[in-house]
């Protein structure tokens, strides 16, 4: 035998005994591969999967679910026969603005008139109110009959009258023949005056007729009928007024 060759039945003996080694090992990995799997209860990492339909589980489960429109969910007219359609809430349309409604011109009022200052103002004011009036006098401290113009307490003006509807409007002005207007700085001054003329005619034949507004004492003739006393208050009234 030739030293450097190898005897057949030693290369068979080691290529058998190769072979079995191979095979425990291979059974000693699947068992250990067995064991492992029971441990963990199988929950070992499944290979994941490459290419266009890859899907992470963590893209899975964080997908939301499209959006649908009412529009799109709601079936068509042209649908399933039979069944009524569902009709999504109409579209709010862009409203027609409203015609501007123009502003209201507030009506010209009234001119006033200067509110009447003095016992003549007034006076003047029954004239221009149509009043017949005939004569007419402005007192003074001098010829004031009854001295209280300008004393304290007493009028500041005094202007008497005649009314053309008696005595033909010839009689001089006086209390007797129309009335005479008397103006007072305070109201509490005329008020009193005129307190004071009322008492004063008490259980007369013929008392004047009085009447006041404000700053004025009207002293009218007894003989005046109801209807023109009324024209006198109501002109005194509008002077004091300012209309």
């Amino acid at each position: 035998m030739n030293p450097g060759s190898i005897d057949e039945g030693e290369f068979s003996r080691s290529t058998f005994c190769e072979r079995r080694m191979t095979c425990a090992v291979a059974g000693a990995v699947a068992a250990l591969a067995l064991l492992l799997n029971a441990c963990t209860g199988g929950s070992a990492a499944k290979p994941s999967v490459t290419g266009a339909n890859a899907v992470s589980p963590t893209a899975t489960a964080t997908l939301a679910p499209p959006a649908v429109s009412p529009e799109a969910a709601a079936p068509s007219a042209a649908g399933s026969a039979g069944v009524a359609p569902v009709f999504a809430a109409p579209r709010p349309s862009a409203a027609t603005p409203a015609p501007a409604t123009p502003a209201a011109t507030p009506a010209a009022g009234k001119r006033r008139r200067p509110v009447a200052a003095d016992a003549q103002q007034v006076v003047l004011d029954f004239r221009r109110r149509g009043i017949p009036l005939g004569q007419t006098v402005s007192l003074t401290a001098a010829d004031d009959p009854d001295q209280l113009l300008g004393q304290v307490g007493g009028y500041t003006s005094k202007t008497v009258f005649a009314d053309s509807r008696l005595d033909d409007g010839s009689a001089s002005p006086s209390v007797q023949s129309g009335g005479a207007v008397e103006f007072f700085a305070s109201q509490r001054d005329a008020q009193r005056r005129f307190t004071q003329l009322l008492a004063a005619q008490k259980g007369a034949g013929q008392p004047e007729q009085l009447f006041h507004d404000g700053d004025v004492v009207l002293r009218l003739s007894p003989r005046l009928k109801a209807d023109q006393v009324s024209e006198y208050e109501i002109s005194a009234r509008l002077a004091l007024a300012g209309r």
